[in-house]
């Protein structure tokens, strides 16, 4: 881990210990799992912007920085993680259908 993103985490963690409630792991994961309200929390924190140039998703930037304070949750991540890629894998089949089928109507007429 480089300092930037030792620096990040740092920052991530401060947020969360002063602005987030969460009974537990489970609860940052879910939250941070759902990408739309997690670059949300992230806009809040002031922290959007930095977190792209080290993580491709907010669950991966709260991961890290769980781990750095040593209560990551593997299971947890891999969850959550599969969940959103299950999420855009549906949205894409469904854009494929629509435009299935919307070439199959220009076909018909």
């Amino acid at each position: 881990m480089t300092k930037a993103t030792q620096k990040l985490c740092v920052m991530l963690r401060d947020y969360i210990s002063s602005h987030i409630r969460a009974e537990g792991v489970e609860d940052l994961y879910a939250l941070f799992g759902d990408h739309t309200a997690g670059r949300k929390v992230l806009m809040k924190a002031k922290l959007a912007g930095p977190y792209r140039d080290f993580f491709s998703t907010p669950l991966d930037y709260l991961h890290m920085t769980l781990m750095e304070m040593g209560q990551d949750d593997p299971l947890l991540y891999n969850r959550y993680s599969f969940m959103g890629a299950f999420k855009n894998a549906e949205a894409e089949l469904r854009r494929m259908s629509k435009s299935t089928l919307l070439e199959d109507a220009e076909i018909l007429l």
